[in-house]
């Protein structure tokens, strides 16, 4: 897979994305975290699957930084 270049989204085509998930998903606020994760964080499909809530939430239920 070497040479290969991430396509990089727009922010109307994120955008569009958040929207859809409003529209059309059964759990909008999770899916527009995995969204956000990928985009913003970078993170990959399996490192969203493998993410637990208690990895990164406080005590409290804030996220941690």
């Amino acid at each position: 897979m070497a040479g290969k270049q991430a396509k990089i989204l727009t922010d109307t085509a994120v955008a569009a994305m958040l929207r859809w998930c409003d529209e059309r998903r059964r759990y909008p606020h999770r899916d527009k975290v995995v969204v956000l994760l990928s985009v913003k964080a970078g993170l990959r499909a399996m490192e969203i699957a493998g993410l637990r809530r208690w990895r990164i939430c406080q005590l409290s239920g804030q996220v941690e930084h």
